[in-house]
């Protein structure tokens, strides 16, 4: 809402937070670079609260009793109001560092100079300086965008250090601003975060009355907390690693205001108890507080459950221990018990390790005793008589195996190796039969008899691999499950004859064959965006995308064999035929097999385009422009040394933005040093430094030693040339990522952006920009509403384009930016 007017004077009197049109930034603002539309104004109090405590309330005060002259005064009052309004707005332009603007030492001066006697119309009816500027220095923050905000910051940072300072005058000013401008920051900040919280506090207040919530969910909750810390944060260009303190102070303004709090301490407390204890180390070991809130309670709840955990673990150990060393003897019969006791005491045992060592706490020392006494006595249950091991399951054979070796129990593991051994024996003949059915079908090109083998060596491929976990393989990401399968594959075919390999190669290899996997998956991401009513949308994208995945990697195991061996006259076919040449009896057989044509306009929205005219002009302006600011000026390092290339690329450079092209491949120019945990701010600045060297001499010798053209890149490849993408992502009209009825949104996820040079053939050198969001979570509508949860494996966005450098150091854009989006909101 508007802010409250203070007001000076009983009749007709202007308020002295009075807008008057002026910009926030005076003159600078009309080169504002704003990457979202400014928010609404908000209220003084909210924004200035404890810098507005420190000036009286004017609204009280009567500078003078309104005389038949007061007309013509109130007149003189609102000009030297107004004149006053555009010199604080001078002010703050020249003291902001937005848009890579350097601050204006000699315009803060001058106008310093003028303000007493521009602002003399208002202090001459009983205004206060101090009391007059702080509201008008309210209103333009205000009125800020959160760029502009972040500018005027470090620019007031910066005359902090420079000669303003040394005069007592500019330095109270400096102060005064200073404050105000954190005030403001952190109020927008909390105000953000505390409504992005309040969904995510309501949902954990769910999860933890729900029987048998695990871990991860209520993770996934904190670490989205954690995420819209980060961006509050980012978005005023503050320092995210202080996005835990923010979480903390959020939440405890959160839990601890009974009006707003959607969790009661003791639920949040509960939720606590389901992270990992990595997490909660994260949570301790925050700093204090962003503001300086207090968050003692949440803190608090935080040493109580770690704690907390460290007992429970110790307690379930002994109990289980004490259970366990009162067995006299096992049969075969109980072996299944008594491996769930010991599965469960080493789990104990586990905890008290990983936990109490990321924790630095100390163990009971009863804990001690009773696993050294575990020790002889489960040697002598399980190595006296004789026990059945082919009764177990392949889970409970693990469970006991990897319970012995915690426990350092040695005597059974030669007798469960060999059973372990002898199921996955049996496990790998049942993944060969399956994968040489496939390859079999394919070579008779059955396309129906295709799908059919597939879907079932899908069904199988699932069995053996849990069959492979329940024995104790790691096989629960993607990395160990794709060198898995590359194993069993090259395991499966390596007992093919080679007239057997070369007829499947060249069955894969047809053109029909060719396409139809990738023609699978291609149908199967299209068939994700069917309607509700559609029969059977999901599975059947699943179904689809499976069945296509499954055959493309069995086509690659067979020609990893085929060059393996070096067989004669079998040449890949590298073109992929798209999927209008996947032939009619292709088509039959998956609608057979389906019950669905398999047709591109029944396609989830994939949005591809050009970027908006606003945004074009702004990219042809911005290589056409003269170079200012950080592009001209030379980037130093700690040391002081001066570099050949310019600050702003400098700072591009350090986040890793930039990556050369070679006939080895792609690599990043910059490479983050390795600093240690405690080194000294010497030994830090020192290895930043000699990372940065080694990092030009990279990108000269790529540059062919040429300084000239280093520099001139310098200038133009860099964050601040493709600022224009984000200033249109942000706009209501040149806003190019939409929902289905055109509303513009912004995307919240792990943002990638990276300029790739190349060196052209003809001479010159070309930077490839790339920017993309590979996993949306939020996106935020512009009107400030709440953000909303995204599909992530379904929410994506990229963009590109390229820019040429000639040998005259000309620099012009190639083609027209091109964007790639899809959206699914969360229902």
């Amino acid at each position: 809402m508007p802010s409250m007017p203070t007001v000076i004077g009983q009749f007709n009197a202007t308020p002295l937070n009075t807008g008057f049109g002026d910009h926030a930034l005076g003159k600078l603002g009309k080169r504002r670079v704003e990457q979202a539309q400014p928010q609404a104004p908000r209220s003084f109090g909210a924004s200035l609260q404890k810098f507005a405590n420190k000036v009286s309330n004017l609204a009280s005060r009567v500078l003078n009793a309104i005389t038949p002259s007061g007309v013509r005064t109130e007149d003189k009052f609102r000009r030297g109001l107004a004149a006053t309004s555009k010199q604080v707005g001078n002010l703050l332009g020249a003291l902001s560092q937005a848009n890579d603007h350097p601050v204006d030492q000699a315009k803060v001066r001058s106008v310093l100079a003028k303000l007493p006697e521009v602002m003399g119309p208002v202090l001459r009816r009983g205004g206060e300086y101090t009391e007059v500027f702080s509201h008008r220095l309210a209103v333009n923050l205000e009125n800020m965008t959160p760029a502009e905000l972040a500018g005027l910051r470090d620019g007031v940072a910066q005359a902090q250090l420079s000669e303003l300072a040394g005069d007592e005058g500019i330095k109270s000013h400096l102060d005064l601003i200073q404050q105000a401008v954190t005030q403001e920051i952190q109020s927008r900040v909390l105000e953000r975060t505390k409504t992005a919280f309040a969904p995510v506090l309501e949902e954990l207040r769910q999860l933890v009355v729900t029987e048998g919530v695990t871990r991860d969910p209520v993770e996934e909750e904190f670490a989205k907390m954690k995420s819209f810390a980060e961006d509050a944060l980012r978005q005023y260009g503050e320092n995210t690693d202080l996005a835990l303190a923010l979480v903390t102070e959020t939440v405890s303004e959160l839990v601890n205001t009974p009006e707003n709090g959607p969790v009661p301490l003791a639920q949040f407390k509960h939720a606590l108890t389901h992270l990992s204890s990595e997490t909660l180390l994260e949570l301790r070991q925050a700093p204090d507080t962003w503001t300086g809130a207090s968050t003692f309670e949440v803190r608090h709840t935080i040493g109580r459950v770690v704690e907390s955990r460290q007992i429970d673990a110790e307690q379930g150990f002994i109990a289980g221990a004490t259970s366990i060393l009162g067995r006299e003897s096992v049969t075969t019969a109980e072996l299944g018990e008594l491996i769930r006791d010991l599965d469960a005491t080493t789990r104990h045992l586990g905890v008290l390790k990983s936990h109490g060592e990321i924790h630095d706490l100390v163990e009971d020392g009863q804990v001690e005793t009773q696993r050294q006494d575990l020790k002889p006595h489960l040697e002598k249950l399980l190595t006296e008589g004789a026990h059945d091991l082919a009764g177990l399951t392949n889970r409970e054979l693990h469970q006991l195996k990897s319970s012995l070796k915690a426990l350092g129990v040695t005597g059974p593991e030669k007798a469960l190796t060999a059973e372990i051994r002898k199921r996955e024996v049996e496990l790998e003949k049942q993944y060969t039969a399956g994968l040489l059915l496939v390859a079999k079908v394919v070579n008779s090109g059955d396309y129906a008899g295709v799908i059919a083998a597939l879907t079932d060596f899908a069904t199988m491929e699932d069995e053996v691999r849990n069959g492979w976990m329940q024995l104790g393989r790691k096989l629960d990401d993607p990395d160990a499950i794709y060198r898995w399968r590359a194993e069993a594959g090259a395991a499966a075919l390596a007992g093919a004859s080679d007239e057997e390999l070369a007829e499947v190669f060249k069955a894969f290899q047809a053109k029909g064959m060719q396409s139809f996997g990738e023609c699978l998956v291609d149908a199967g991401s299209r068939f994700a965006g069917y309607d509700e009513t559609d029969l059977r949308h999901d599975a059947l994208s699943k179904e689809l995308t499976n069945l296509g995945t499954n055959l493309a990697r069995i086509k690659e195991k067979v020609e990893i064999e085929v060059e393996r061996r070096g067989l004669p006259d079998l040449q890949k076919t590298d073109e992929v035929p798209l999927q209008r040449d996947l032939p009619d009896v292709a088509r039959e057989a998956i609608k057979g097999m389906l019950g669905v044509e398999m047709g591109l306009e029944k396609g989830v929205r994939l949005v591809k385009g050009s970027v908006p005219d606003g945004a074009l002009e702004r990219l042809q302006t911005s290589l056409t422009e003269p170079r200012s600011g950080t592009e001209v000026e030379k980037g130093k390092l700690f040391s002081g040394e001066e570099l050949g290339i310019s600050t702003i690329f400098k700072r591009d450079l350090e986040r890793g933005a930039f990556k050369i092209k070679t006939a080895d491949g792609v690599e990043n120019v910059y490479k983050f040093p390795v600093i240690p945990k405690d080194a000294p701010e010497s030994e830090v600045t020192r290895l930043k430094d000699e990372a940065m060297k080694e990092a030009l001499t990279r990108l000269s010798e790529f540059f062919g030693n040429d300084d000239e053209m280093l520099w001139a890149v310098s200038q133009y490849v860099h964050q601040g040339t493709v600022a224009c993408f984000q200033l249109a992502m942000g706009s209501p009209v040149d806003g190019f990522i939409r929902l289905e009825d055109g509303t513009p949104v912004m995307l919240s996820g792990e943002e990638h952006k990276s300029f790739t040079f190349e060196k052209k053939p003809e001479g010159g050198f070309r930077a490839v920009y790339h920017q993309s969001v590979d996993e949306a979570t939020h996106y935020y509508a512009l009107d400030g509403s709440p953000p909303k949860e995204l599909e992530q494996d379904q929410s994506h966005f990229s963009l590109g384009f390229a820019m040429d450098i000639a040998p005259d150091k000309s620099v012009s854009m190639v083609g027209r930016p091109e964007f790639e989006y899809n959206l699914k909101p969360k229902d």
